[in-house]
């Protein structure tokens, strides 16, 4: 872990619109024909400001770890902060609502356990807090315009060799 990462560079070059470099995702920074890509070890600091990666990082924890649903309310009471400096917090520094945050890591979960295991919907909506595989499914289809299923054989297949 460099002290220059990207993702402390990351605010510096997107703030002013003189940089020569260009952000082609959050993930990835063009500058001429080199990019940056950032690594998974420093996702979880792509924003600078500490009280959101730690709360992006209780929400993944939880996610992860249980199978109990992570709300808002629950993170209120582990930061020991009001509800409303919280999310005003977040939002200013992510430009997302807490709750679109939990819904985001949880399907990143889905998403994985999709690809990375043979368990059922009810059993992957169990794990990651949805109350029903329907639930899940219409979250799912929603922010991907793809169903669980669909997407499960799309990453499945494997592409032929020429």
């Amino acid at each position: 872990h460099t002290p220059f990462s990207l993702c402390y560079l990351l605010p510096a070059l997107t703030r002013s619109g003189k940089s020569k470099f260009m952000v082609d995702s959050p993930k990835t920074i063009r500058y001429g024909f080199s990019c940056l890509v950032e690594r998974m070890s420093t996702a979880s600091c792509a924003c600078h400001d500490a009280l959101t990666d730690r709360t992006r990082q209780l929400i993944a924890a939880r996610i992860d770890a249980t199978a109990c649903r992570v709300s808002v309310p629950d993170l209120v009471r582990t930061l020991g902060l009001s509800r409303r400096t919280l999310e005003t917090r977040f939002k200013q520094a992510t430009g997302r609502t807490l709750h679109e945050e939990i819904v985001a890591l949880r399907l990143a979960r889905v998403k994985s356990l999709l690809t990375g295991s043979c368990a059922t919907l009810q059993d992957i909506a169990e794990q990651t807090g949805f109350c029903s595989a329907s639930h899940l499914t219409e979250t799912f289809r929603r922010a991907y315009d793809i169903s669980p299923g669909a997407f499960r054989l799309k990453a499945s297949r494997v592409p032929p060799s020429s």
